[in-house]
């Protein structure tokens, strides 16, 4: 047992790790060591495979939330991951936003979300409704049209099997994926094709303006140059809005400023209110535009 961390040769107080969820593994007796619990497990288990097969993908367990150096251990021997969002669209979460993205990034590197959740979640983290589960159908027809959001997805555990109603669960929803047009996809080759779309990030070539230019800091003349054509369309534009804005802006103080002071004045029919503007309340509208106000005048 002691590819598990389990070792009866140490005791685990002297690891100075806690029993707790805290630590990336809850139970352990040998210190921490990311290399066996990521590549030393992955080629372990790899004896177990038929010939010419081997781990081909990296599935979080726990709270699936990986932390940076996880993934790119993983990234090192090309093994990619997948696990996490929880995405659900249901009578219970009844909206677009409980939908995770396909993924999220974990400093430079990608971590790719399966595209629905499990049963976990489906019985109140397996304590209740064990039949929840059936509700994944909502998901997939919510998330299949109008526009196709999410893959087709059935992610479930072997203690599904304990409970009557937890098994017809998964029946179904496997009955639902038998009978629908779909294209099978390994779920490693998925999380290949999704870490498409979140790129890792890299590290931009530093600005170098000039023999005395300094490296990392580019100069205002740099990010002038930089910017180019973009100038030439940025400028008229911020011109020609200048008016507008100040138009709006104006009028949305004068409809304030008017429903305030009716509200304490009411005027008598057919007359005339004079609007007072005070100049310091409207530094933004400019000179001219404190005469403009000073002479409008609401007619009632």
């Amino acid at each position: 047992m002691e590819f598990l961390g389990i070792a009866d040769d140490i005791n685990a107080s002297d690891t100075g790790l806690k029993k707790t969820y805290e630590l990336p593994r809850a139970y352990v007796r040998r210190p921490f060591d990311l290399r066996q619990e990521i590549i030393g497990a992955a080629n372990y288990i790899s004896t177990f495979a038929p010939p010419g097969k081997k781990v081909e993908l990296l599935q979080w367990s726990g709270d699936t939330s990986p932390f940076e150096a996880a993934i790119a251990l993983a990234d090192s021997i090309n093994l990619p991951n997948l696990n996490g969002g929880d995405s659900r669209w249901d009578p219970d979460y009844p909206s677009l936003a409980w939908v995770a993205p396909v993924g999220m990034r974990v400093g430079k590197r990608v971590q790719i979300y399966a595209s629905n959740s499990n049963e976990n979640t489906y019985t109140r983290l397996w304590s209740d409704r064990y039949f929840g589960f059936k509700y994944l159908a909502s998901t997939i027809e919510n998330t299949e049209s109008p526009i196709r959001l999410r893959p087709f997805n059935i992610y479930y555990h072997m203690y599904s099997g304990e409970k009557i109603a937890s098994r017809n669960a998964v029946i179904d929803n496997l009955n639902l994926a038998r009978k629908s047009p779909i294209i099978p996809v390994a779920a490693s080759r998925y999380a290949r094709l999704a870490k498409g779309f979140l790129p890792p990030k890299s590290n931009r070539p530093k600005m170098v303006s000039g023999a005395s230019a300094t490296v990392g800091k580019p100069t205002p003349f740099a990010l002038i140059t930089g910017l180019g054509w973009r100038l030439i369309l940025i400028i008229p534009l911020v011109l020609l809005a200048r008016p507008i804005i100040r138009a709006a802006f104006i009028s949305a103080l004068m409809k304030a400023w008017t429903s305030r002071l009716y509200r304490f004045y009411p005027a008598p029919p057919n007359s005339a209110i004079l609007l007072p503007a005070i100049p310091m309340l409207f530094p933004a509208a400019g000179g001219h535009g404190m005469l403009q106000l000073a002479a409008m005048t609401r007619y009632i």
